[in-house]
C-alpha cells in the first residue's frame, strides 16, 4: 500500500494528546520576557562609582529594580496548548471520494512505478524548502547591549556614603553574581562585625542604604545597634550617626535613647554631657529636628521615672501600718512562682508515669492469676 502526497489536500498535522494538560508546549508558548543585555553606569550623585550588569544589579538593589522594572509579558494571539490548534491555522479540509473517482485513483496509483513516485517526492521537498529557510527568526533573538545610567543616595542624609564604600558593595555584588539562590551569599564585611569599629559599620550600613540592598544585612543593623546600647556614644560618634543616616532611621532612635540610659547610669561625665548638649542644641543646623527628638525621649523617660518613683512612695507607706504582712509577700516574691497543685485551687494533675505504671503491675498481676489457675486446673485432671 502506498501514500501518494496530493497538493490538492490541504491537511493540518495532528498531534495526539496535545490537548491533555501534560502536553508539550508549542514554541510560541516557551517564550518568556528577558531582560535585554544591558550594563548600567553607577553614579554617586556626580561621581562615576563604576559599570555592573543589569541582571546583576537588580538582582541585589531594590532600587535598580524598580527603575527598571522586567519587561511586560507580550500578548500571544495563538492559542495554549491545551487549547488544541493554532487559532490562526486555516480549518482542516476534509476530501471526499467519490466510488468512481476512487477506483480510478486507486487504478493509477497502482500503474504508477516507484520511479514515478520518487520524482514527484523530490517535488515536493523542493517546494517545501525554501517555506522553512523563510521562516522568521526567533523571539528570543539577542539583542545588541546597551548602557542605562543609575544615581545612588541617602535620601535625607546631610553627608552621602564615601565613593569606596560604593564601589566595594559594587565588586560584593558582582563576586556574587554566581552565587544560586540556594547557597549563601560571600558575607559584605570579610572579617566579623565584632572586630569592626562603629565608624566602619556606620560607612558600610551607609552603602547598603544608598542602593537599597537586597537581601537585607540584618545582622548589620543589629550589631550599630547593640553598640549602641551597650557602650555609651561620645559626641564624635552621636554627630557621625546623625549626619550619615536619614532622620527617621531607627539608628537614631536608639542613639538618644541609649543617651538618656546611660545618663542615667552614671556613665558619662558632666564634661562629655554638656559637650553632647551644646553639639544638639548649637551645632546642628536642622531646624531643631535632633532638638525635638531629644526633648520626645527626655519626656517619655520623666513620665516613666515619675511612676516608679510614685509606686516606691505607695510601697513606702504601706510598710508602716502593715509590716509582717509587707514581709510575708516579700517572702513570698523570694519563693518563686507557686504551682497550681501549691495554690490549692481544686484541680488535679494526672500522673501519667505512676497511671502507666500501675496499669503495668496490674497486667502482670492478672498474668500470675491466670498462669496459677491453669496449673491448679492441670493438676485437678
Amino acid at each position: 500500500m502506498y501514500y501518494s502526497y496530493s497538493p490538492n489536500m490541504d491537511h493540518a498535522h495532528v498531534v495526539i494528546g496535545s490537548k491533555s494538560r501534560y502536553a508539550r508546549s508549542t514554541p510560541e508558548a516557551q517564550v518568556k520576557p528577558r531582560r535585554p543585555r544591558e550594563t548600567v553606569n553607577i553614579y554617586l550623585e556626580d561621581e562615576f562609582v563604576g559599570e555592573i550588569s543589569l541582571g546583576v544589579l537588580v538582582r541585589f538593589s531594590k532600587l535598580a529594580k524598580a527603575t527598571y522594572p522586567r519587561p511586560a509579558q507580550p500578548k500571544n494571539d495563538h492559542q495554549s496548548p491545551k487549547d488544541g490548534v493554532k487559532a490562526s491555522a486555516e480549518p482542516r479540509k476534509e476530501h471526499v471520494v467519490g466510488a468512481t473517482s476512487g477506483s480510478k485513483e486507486w487504478a493509477e496509483m497502482a500503474e504508477q512505478s516507484d520511479s514515478d513516485r520518487a520524482t514527484k517526492s523530490q517535488n515536493v521537498e523542493a517546494k517545501v524548502a525554501p517555506n522553512e529557510e523563510s521562516s522568521p527568526q526567533s523571539p528570543t533573538s539577542v539583542e545588541p547591549p546597551t548602557t542605562k545610567n543609575l544615581v545612588i543616595s541617602v535620601p535625607g542624609a546631610w553627608v552621602q556614603p564615601n565613593l569606596s564604600i560604593a564601589r566595594h558593595i559594587l565588586t560584593w555584588m558582582q563576586q556574587n553574581r554566581r552565587t544560586r539562590n540556594d547557597e549563601p551569599l560571600l558575607p559584605l564585611t570579610p572579617v566579623p562585625l565584632a572586630k569592626i569599629s562603629l565608624k566602619v559599620l556606620i560607612d558600610t550600613f551607609t552603602g547598603v542604604l544608598a542602593y537599597d540592598l537586597a537581601p537585607f544585612p540584618r545582622e548589620l543593623r543589629h550589631e550599630i545597634l547593640t553598640r549602641l546600647t551597650q557602650q555609651p556614644a561620645k559626641v564624635e560618634q552621636i554627630r557621625y550617626l546623625y549626619e550619615h543616616l536619614p532622620v527617621d532611621d531607627p539608628i537614631l532612635n536608639r542613639m538618644v535613647t541609649s543617651f538618656f540610659e546611660h545618663s542615667e547610669a552614671e556613665h558619662y561625665t558632666q564634661a562629655e554631657i554638656d559637650a553632647i548638649y551644646e553639639y544638639v542644641h548649637e551645632e546642628v543646623d536642622d531646624a531643631g529636628e535632633l532638638e525635638r527628638h531629644f526633648d520626645r525621649v527626655r519626656r517619655s523617660r520623666a513620665r516613666k521615672q515619675t511612676r516608679v518613683n510614685a509606686m516606691e512612695k505607695l510601697r513606702e507607706g504601706f510598710e508602716n501600718f502593715a509590716g509582717p504582712v509587707a514581709e510575708a509577700l516579700m517572702a513570698d516574691a523570694e519563693a518563686g512562682p507557686t504551682t497550681p497543685k501549691d495554690e490549692g485551687d481544686g484541680r488535679r494533675r494526672r500522673n501519667r508515669r505512676e497511671q502507666q505504671g500501675q496499669a503495668k503491675d496490674q497486667a502482670q498481676t492478672n498474668i500470675n492469676t491466670t498462669s496459677k489457675a491453669i496449673e491448679a486446673k492441670g493438676k485437678a485432671a
